[in-house]
């Protein structure tokens, strides 16, 4: 619990810094984030978006790259294609204006009627909001601490529901 407040008090901190990345003003959305697109090549985003630094998996087949300039960006790499993204700070937000740091309140409200409530696999207060895009080839995954928004990924299915980053 005092893991998660300081993360908020983090992210709460970092919402007001300004980075100027090619990803300061892009929204998550299932399409992708920024330049960047859900299932294109890898080395495709290297192109697009500013240095990425390699964040490899024990898992062969899935790897991460991390935005040098901005950290709170992930690109989870299955195969060579951009699977998956992950939101980890409170200054990026999805299409519908959420924020890591919102309350639960503010997720049930954004996407009313459209989320599946799961309980966190490692936190007991804690929940996933799981948006199915309308194709249902894709999802957003909104993790929280019971109250608040913690964690943010997009991407195809199942790479976005995978608890582990890389399975």
């Amino acid at each position: 619990m005092k893991l998660a407040a300081i993360t908020l008090l983090i992210a709460s901190a970092l919402a007001g810094a300004e980075l100027h990345t090619v990803y300061s003003n892009a929204r998550l959305s299932f399409a992708g984030f920024g330049p960047v697109l859900i299932g294109m090549t890898s080395e495709r985003a290297r192109t697009l978006g500013g240095p990425l630094i390699d964040e490899p998996s024990p898992n062969e087949g899935c790897d991460y790259l991390i935005v040098r300039d901005d950290p709170g960006i992930s690109f989870m790499v299955a195969n060579g294609i951009i699977a998956r993204i992950d939101i980890s700070d409170a200054h990026h937000q999805t299409l519908a204006g959420l924020r890591i740091g919102d309350s639960e309140a503010r997720v049930r409200r954004l996407y009313k009627g459209r989320y599946k409530v799961t309980s966190h696999t490692y936190d007991p207060n804690g929940n996933y909001f799981t948006v199915v895009s309308f194709d249902g080839k894709s999802a957003l995954v909104i993790e929280t601490d019971g109250r608040f928004v913690t964690n943010l990924r997009c991407g195809r299915r199942p790479e976005a529901e995978y608890v582990e980053r890389c399975l």
